[in-house]
């Protein structure tokens, strides 16, 4: 998940990135959650959902409506 927001925002140093937010979307339920999360990335913020899903192998997560606000 952060090395896809750092290339959304062009950020090659990843000593000029962290996560500054991460908050539920909504009520989670057992098997499936939605968190957005926000970071800074060389000096931009950007935003991302992040849809969890939990299996019997593991937790699987994909990022989506990623952005700089």
């Amino acid at each position: 998940m952060t090395a896809e927001m750092m290339t959304f925002s062009n950020c090659k140093d990843s000593s000029k990135f962290a996560i500054v937010d991460i908050k539920a979307q909504g009520v989670p339920a057992p098997a499936n959650w939605t968190e957005l999360w926000t970071a800074e990335a060389c000096g931009k913020f950007v935003t991302a959902y992040v849809d969890y899903a939990a299996s019997p192998q593991g937790v699987t997560y994909q990022s989506r409506d990623m952005k700089a606000p």
